[in-house]
């Protein structure tokens, strides 16, 4: 029996690219799926066969308070992977990515206070949270350095979830996701270490770095980064 098995787990931002595959991957291991999307026409077809795999498939936004504490309401698992994406983008418009990633996200932590605290919260954050590499290989210990608004509200989620588990008691899981992996050659995995686990991509000669690094709150099991990153690896190299 999988760690997911009859499991009740939520999956806002379903229907992109690590989206579908992580939804599916959790409905083979046997877990309740549901998936929220901002929009059930945009992603037709992707919703129907989810709805025909089993899935629950909820059209709501994430900046939405009402819906969000529906959504999460009885979940055992959330993760997030909705959100304004694009470092360019967030530079010629920088208030909606503020008000999608970061009013976004705080209005999902809030209703997982108000509604369901003992939830585990994977968010998906971005290798752009480290701007330029000053070194190679990119550990954990590499300072971030934001370079874009999109990368700044990134890491400011991610300060979020710090407080809102010292002060409520919410567990969380970080995963920094390899944005542009598709386009990165080789790939290895670097040194695992405190409280992160460390894989990554380097393309040399783009000098780019692609890197999935977790980190998570408190203890217990990590299951839900496990299969998190089994999917995400098996997704941009197939």
């Amino acid at each position: 029996m999988s760690a997911f098995e009859h499991r009740r787990v939520l999956v806002i931002g379903g229907f992109g690219f690590i989206g579908v595959n992580l939804s599916e991957r959790l409905r083979a291991l046997g877990a309740r799926v549901t998936i929220v999307t901002r929009s059930i026409d945009r992603h037709r077809d992707a919703a129907a066969d989810a709805a025909a795999r089993g899935a629950l498939v909820v059209e709501a936004d994430l900046r939405d308070v009402d819906a969000m504490q529906s959504a999460v309401a009885g979940q055992e698992v959330v993760f997030n992977l909705a959100g304004q994406s694009g470092a360019v983008q967030s530079m010629q418009d920088p208030f909606t990515d503020l008000d999608v990633n970061c009013r976004g996200n705080l209005v999902l932590l809030e209703a997982l206070r108000a509604k369901n605290r003992s939830a585990k919260l994977v968010f998906v954050s971005s290798r752009l949270v480290y701007g330029r590499a000053v070194a190679m290989p990119v550990t954990e210990d590499h300072e971030p350095n934001p370079t874009s608004v999109h990368a700044l509200n990134k890491l400011a989620v991610e300060k979020y979830l710090h407080v809102y588990g010292y002060v409520h008691g919410l567990a969380w899981t970080i995963v920094r996701d390899p944005l542009g992996t598709l386009q990165l050659q080789s790939i290895g995995t670097f040194g695992h270490g405190g409280a992160f686990g460390t894989q990554g991509w380097v393309d040399p000669k783009k000098d780019l770095v692609g890197v999935f690094l977790i980190q998570r709150s408190g203890g217990g099991d990590n299951s839900e980064s496990k299969i998190f990153m089994n999917m995400a690896a098996s997704a941009i190299t197939d």
